[in-house]
């Protein structure tokens, strides 16, 4: 063995003896492995400019290996390195590799490739790159394309890219498109997996405000941009508010709509609901006495606005309610606040029609004063029975013998039954002896009335109670027991002198409308107690924006700062 060593080391040192800038030392005890010092080695090339050590292969065979490192396994299951690059020039490059290919192999299998990793291990890695400085910009990885349609990294595999930080306001990853033109894309991730995730991203960090993605855009740009397939957000999300407190929490000043919906859709849908801008749903069976599927709010202490408004171009609805039938429930309601009488739970700016019955505490018509319209009003009470009556009159003069036949519309007597008649004399000079009778009953919708003298104006009315198909299905009755739930309770407690929680339909809406009037105030500036989140957040957008810009010493392009999606205050 020893003979071989010197025959191999002899046959190398004449292999370079004509190399006058490098140095054979010898074997070196005690491993005895070969020492160059001084002057570069080179193998396979006339000259070096800068390189320390290098090696040129015209490549003539079909499979080339310039240069070749293998490091085995020690018995002790000491780390191996193949090979180890490394220099401490703040703009050196400890492993450089370069492939100049002018154009594509043809092989997708063997593109060209500036620097090859491979590794067959379970656990091992092909490339790995730390950046250690505890200071500065220090990048693990750097990877430029300038080329159309370039990638500046493409990974494949089970986990493509993994990558670790622990430096204070440091990058895991860092993606950016130099391109001013065209549709560059900085970061662009393919899964194949029919249960796969394009981007994975997650935070450790049990405390703080930690942030799993943050996006920023200019303000005509997307920070986020969706296309096809379902979105699935957990938590509370906030839009113009970092700090939500609802599941779903928009907050603009815009003098336009902060929340903007439109369905296109020309489909009637089914009976149980078609296409909708917006739809609220309560899906419990138990829910509260103030859920509501959709609620709406207006703060303004003045006449202008509403709570909620619908409005209908065409001959439809503008708003729509339904309930039930079987319940007792009400498919619109509306109600005045506290106890004053100047606020209406309903008013309507024009005729108003109704399919079934209308039970009302009082009735009126209110109308411009005729003597005075611009300072008062009249109004004039209904007129009411315990029955469904209907009335009708006229004024008849009778003929020499007395007689008159008032005849009644073609409908009266299949609309109406049980008549009452009343009938009054007009006439100054009639004599003292006087009287007035009906001669015929209603028979064949008319009736005949006589008096004496004759040739007297008579006054006549009859009334009838209505008989028709909806009033014999539908008969208000005059007396009715309250439910149970109703017992103790009054439609109108406070003309008993009893306090309004009393009421049967009453509803305390006043702590609603402080807790949502609260609520709509809250986080139009940052609370004290979160300015430190506030603070927090800004100072991440300032880092980003740093980070956006900055090449580190890699190279002198920069980019222009971009305004910070989130800032304090906002």
């Amino acid at each position: 063995m020893p003979h071989l060593r010197s025959v191999a080391s002899a046959a190398f040192l004449a292999l370079i003896s004509g190399f006058a800038c490098a140095q054979w030392v010898g074997p070196a005890a005690p491993d005895s492995r070969m020492k160059f010092e001084t002057g570069p080695v080179y193998v396979g090339v006339t000259s070096l400019t800068s390189a320390r050590f290098g090696v040129i292969e015209p490549a003539t065979s079909s499979r080339v290996i310039s240069s070749y490192a293998f490091a085995g396994t020690p018995t002790n299951g000491a780390r191996t390195t193949a090979l180890w690059g490394e220099t401490n020039n703040p703009k050196g490059r400890a492993l450089q590799g370069f492939n100049f290919s002018a154009a594509d192999s043809g092989d997708t299998n063997n593109p060209a490739t500036g620097v090859w990793a491979e590794t067959a291990s379970p656990t091992g890695n092909c490339i790995r790159a730390r950046a250690t400085a505890s200071s500065g910009s220090a990048i693990a990885g750097y990877f430029e394309a300038f080329a159309t349609n370039a990638i500046s990294v493409y990974a494949v595999g089970e986990n493509p890219i993994y990558a670790d930080t622990a430096g204070e306001n440091s990058v895991a990853i860092r993606a950016r498109s130099l391109s001013s033109s065209g549709s560059p894309t900085s970061l662009r991730s393919t899964n194949s997996s029919q249960n796969g995730i394009g981007v994975y991203s997650s935070v450790d960090s049990g405390s703080g405000t930690p942030i799993a993605l943050y996006a920023i855009s200019p303000k005509n740009g997307y920070a986020g941009y969706f296309f096809g397939g379902k979105t699935y957000l957990d938590g509370k999300i906030g839009i113009g508010n970092y700090l939500p407190n609802y599941k779903l929490e928009v907050r603009d000043s815009s003098s336009d709509a902060t929340v903007y919906a439109v369905n296109s859709s020309a489909s009637t849908g089914a009976n149980t609901g078609g296409p909708a801008a917006v739809k609220g749903l309560i899906s419990s069976t138990s829910a509260g006495a103030y859920s509501s599927g959709v609620w709406g709010l207006n703060n303004s202490t003045n006449i202008n606005g509403s709570g909620i408004a619908g409005y209908h171009a065409g001959s439809g609805v503008g708003v729509f309610g339904a309930v039930q039938a079987s319940s007792n429930g009400a498919a619109v309601l509306g109600t005045v606040i506290g106890s004053g009488t100047t606020a209406s739970a309903g008013s309507f700016l024009g005729n108003v029609f109704v399919l079934g019955n209308v039970s009302k505490g009082g009735g009126s018509f209110k109308i411009d004063h005729p003597l005075d319209p611009e300072n008062k009003y009249l109004y004039h009470s209904f007129v009411e029975s315990p029955d469904m009556m209907n009335v009708y009159n006229g004024n008849v003069v009778t003929d020499d013998q007395g007689f008159a036949t008032i005849t009644l519309p073609d409908w009266f007597e299949t609309l109406n039954r049980d008549f009452r008649y009343q009938l009054s004399v007009i006439d100054e000079s009639a004599p003292d002896m006087h009287f007035v009778r009906v001669s015929r009953k209603i028979k064949d919708n008319t009736f005949v009335i006589k008096s004496v003298p004759g040739n007297m104006e008579i006054s006549w009315q009859v009334t009838g109670i209505r008989h028709d198909k909806y009033a014999q299905k539908h008969r208000i009755p005059t007396e009715e027991l309250k439910a149970d739930k109703d017992r103790g309770k009054y439609l109108h407690p406070d003309v008993y002198g009893l306090p309004l929680d009393r009421g049967i339909y009453h509803h305390d809406l006043t702590g609603i409308n402080a807790d949502l009037a609260a609520k709509a105030k809250h986080q139009e500036g940052v609370p004290a107690s979160n300015a430190r989140i506030a603070a927090e957040i800004a100072a991440r957008a300032a880092r980003a924006h740093a980070h956006v810009g900055n090449t580190g010493s890699l190279g002198a392009q920069t980019t222009q700062p971009l305004t910070p999606a989130i800032a304090a205050g906002r």
